[in-house]
């Protein structure tokens, strides 16, 4: 499935920067848009009936097993990564697909967000515990 999204999220242009949420809330926090609603609805259309078909198969396509969460409860790492990924995104305009995606853009903005999300990943992969 993940190979999909990146050409969907190129098709509905979500990595433009008229279209992202950071350049809607810096420019006085208007509306995100009657447009990001649709999107997403769009979106668990197709993932909610789909995503119990495949996980009925023996492995992924393209991986030897699936490799889904374990946790079934919140904790503080989780909730503090839940604020931190808002924050960046209403902050920078990104979430990490979409910032992916517009890397084809060259922009400086935009290197220098996924090159902080990686460091940022690293630098939580440094404490947690194995």
């Amino acid at each position: 499935m993940g190979v999909l999204t990146l050409p969907g999220v190129l098709f509905r242009g979500l990595p433009a920067p008229d279209t992202r949420p950071g350049h809607r809330l810096s420019r006085c926090c208007r509306s995100l848009g009657s447009h990001f609603a649709p999107r997403h609805a769009g979106a668990l259309v197709i993932t909610v009936p789909i995503f119990p078909v495949i996980l009925r198969r023996p492995k992924p396509l393209l991986a030897a097993q699936f490799t889904l969460p374990t946790k079934t409860q919140l904790d503080l790492p989780l909730v503090l990564g839940a604020v931190v990924f808002g924050a960046g995104w209403g902050l920078a305009g990104f979430c990490p697909g979409p910032a992916l995606a517009a890397l084809a853009s060259g922009s400086p903005s935009v290197i220098l967000f996924v090159v902080a999300m990686i460091l940022g990943q690293w630098l939580v992969s440094r404490f947690e515990a194995p």
